[in-house]
């Protein structure tokens, strides 16, 4: 099977079920758009390509699984989406479109007044992602009041009421331990 025959099996197994009439005409264009994107990292020994000419288009609505070996670049690819590549990564090549907008040029800023109000990422392993040193709740609240979700004075009830919808244990979450289930913390949040 050739390239071009596996994206057409892979958008038809996506699209499966889904009836052209129902997609809503504001929905017609991508959400996003990944255009032969390139990643790489720079070592002591030069510069390593991470991510080659990589492409994705999804629409609302659309739940999409990127599969792949590890090491192949899905954890990167993600990252360079929402514009928080590690150390020395860098979009060498290529676009990423988040709602018609172009990302690869947007300034630190931007950056954060994106994060979280319009685009975000759940973990594969939230643990890697959350402090072990902090608690559950600190970290909550820091996310909300990051990205201007709550003003400070609503923050810790904000962060009572996410932590409560998982039926948490808490007498104050704020200063609930980090032996709370940090994946359902991060779903939660979102």
């Amino acid at each position: 099977m050739n390239e071009e025959q596996f994206e057409e099996t892979v958008t038809e197994v996506i699209l499966e079920g889904v009836e052209k009439a129902e997609v809503h005409p504001d929905d017609a264009n991508p959400l996003l758009k990944i255009t032969d994107l390139e990643v790489t990292f720079t070592t002591s020994t030069g510069v390593v390509p991470a991510v080659r000419g990589a492409n994705l288009t999804i629409y609302p609505g659309q739940t999409v699984a990127i599969v792949g070996e590890s090491g192949s670049g899905k954890s990167t690819t993600a990252a360079a989406v929402i514009g928080l590549l590690p150390g020395t990564g860098k979009v060498t090549g290529g676009s990423i479109e988040f709602d018609g907008k172009e990302l690869t040029k947007m300034s630190s800023k931007e950056w954060i007044e994106l994060r979280g109000s319009g685009i975000g990422l759940v973990p594969q392993d939230p643990m890697s992602n959350l402090n072990p040193v902090l608690r559950v709740g600190t970290q909550v609240k820091e996310a909300l009041l990051a990205n201007n979700i709550v003003p400070r004075s609503e923050a810790g009830e904000r962060v009572t009421e996410l932590l409560s919808r998982q039926a948490f244990p808490m007498v104050n979450v704020v200063q609930s331990s980090t032996r709370t289930s940090s994946r359902a913390v991060c779903v939660s949040a979102c």
